[in-house]
């Protein structure tokens, strides 16, 4: 059975199902055999059931206004009418909209597979809107316990929508070389083909890890990029550009990313996934960096992303595309240096205090215990605490943050350690810029350039 049965030219307005007539003659002949054998039934005097089972039309009817609420079918003698609920106007059911219709080809013919059935759907998302995927076949699915369903579907939102099913992903059909004879000469006829293989993969749950994005990764084909962020932010963008071999895919934020790196990178089903993450290197000190790459997971040579758009190579690009006279190119970044300066200056308390909480909440949050006890907790807890300390984390903070102020640092100490929203405009003023015209023209820029994408990912040391 396909959601996408074909059409025959007829309906002038909306075309018509090749078998939608076929498919009413069904479920009426249905009803008929069912009235015949309740007749039957009497005539042998067998006492009739109170509640006579309902037909296939009336389920049918049931389930569709349930799931097209904003339509009633009509089940007449030998035609289904349908009307907006309580209107007088009504109309063939063959003229429903496309996403109507399909919902009463597919309902129609479930009811009517036979008991035990294999029921195969193509491509079931096809001509139903996405709200109507799962209350449509969940409620075939109960409707029929006894069957089946088999889904063929490139939607894998759908795909994880199915609750305890197993999902196949399919990567690749491999044919067998035609079989020769003894002589050597090829046999054309088809008996001389040995059947092919289907490569594919069982997708697995795993915990932390939403299906559909299992899903997404374990069809992409590529290695995947887990970056912060979401669709259309920052991350995405910048990452697509410098990485156009992998596939990129908004993770969501820093702990979210490593989270689904860790679960896709340890799930011995997913052998055929490479998956790795960029992140934020925010207040993360060497040694934190160092055992995030060891797990394919690579913090920023920056504090933020948006630094890496004023990142040397970045702004050289940029001063040689609106033709900045080298003599003045070291001057003008300096000027962006001071700009940055004077700005975070104003904010350095709230940047010390942002920096010092993040490392007493990183050291809480390494809670470790040694066993299953009430007093190994109280150990670890003790000892969590004792590392996060307050006094030592805001005296670091206060040296990194001054440090990255001090007239002597360069700009990409200051890009290292300063996460600050606004240093992209800073940067664009000391050129007689603004922001959003120059994040568009490096961004314009990485896409055309081969050695500025190059230099970029020699920065970030991503394998």
């Amino acid at each position: 059975m396909s959601s996408g049965p074909s059409r025959v030219q007829g309906d002038p307005v909306v075309g018509q199902l090749n078998d939608f007539g076929v498919l009413l003659g069904a479920l009426y002949a249905r009803r008929a055999q069912l009235a015949a054998a309740l007749w039957q039934q009497s005539q042998a005097g067998v006492s009739l059931p109170t509640q006579p089972q309902a037909d296939a039309l009336t389920i049918l009817k049931n389930l569709w206004e349930k799931i097209f609420p904003e339509r009633e079918l009509l089940i007449e003698d030998h035609v289904v009418l349908a009307r907006q609920p309580r209107a007088q106007n009504t109309y063939p059911a063959s003229r429903l909209s496309d996403g109507e219709r399909v919902g009463f080809y597919l309902i129609g013919h479930a009811l009517l597979a036979p008991e035990n059935a294999l029921i195969v759907i193509d491509e079931p998302e096809l001509h139903l809107h996405p709200s109507i995927h799962s209350l449509l076949w969940d409620t075939l699915e109960a409707v029929r316990p006894d069957a089946s369903f088999v889904y063929i579907t490139h939607d894998l939102s759908f795909a994880a929508s199915r609750v305890n099913a197993s999902i196949v992903v399919l990567y690749d059909y491999e044919a067998s070389p035609p079989v020769s004879n003894t002589t050597g000469v090829y046999m054309g006829s088809a008996s001389a083909h040995v059947a092919g293989r289907w490569v594919w993969d069982e997708a697995p749950s795993i915990e932390d890890v939403h299906a559909d994005l299992v899903l997404k990764v374990m069809g992409a084909r590529r290695q995947a990029l887990f970056v912060e962020g979401t669709a259309g932010s920052y991350d995405v963008r910048i990452f697509e550009i410098l990485f156009p071999e992998r596939y990129v895919v908004p993770g969501g934020n820093c702990e979210q990313v490593e989270k689904t790196v860790r679960g896709l990178r340890a799930h011995p089903a997913l052998h055929r996934v490479d998956a790795a993450g960029i992140i934020d290197r925010d207040d993360r000190s060497s040694t934190l960096v160092d055992r995030l790459r060891k797990n394919c997971v690579y913090p920023l040579p920056v504090a933020a992303v948006e630094n890496l758009l004023v990142v040397p190579d970045c702004l050289s690009a940029y001063m040689t595309e609106v033709s900045i006279p080298v003599h003045e190119r070291d001057a003008r970044i300096a000027d962006a240096c001071d700009r940055i300066r004077r700005s975070v200056s104003s904010s350095r308390a709230a940047l010390i205090a942002e920096r010092a909480q993040y490392e007493v909440r990183r050291k809480i949050r390494a809670i470790r215990r040694e066993g299953d006890s009430l007093s190994a907790l109280k150990q670890a807890t003790t000892e969590a605490i004792a590392a996060a300390d307050p006094v030592l984390a805001y005296s670091l903070a206060t040296a990194q943050i001054d440090s990255a102020l001090d007239l002597s640092a360069g700009l990409m100490d200051i890009l290292r350690t300063i996460r600050d929203k606004g240093i992209v405009g800073h940067v664009a003023a000391a050129f007689s810029s603004d922001k959003d015209s120059y994040v568009e023209t490096v961004t314009r820029l990485l896409a055309s350039q081969d050695d500025l994408r190059r230099r970029l990912r020699v920065l970030l040391a991503i394998p």
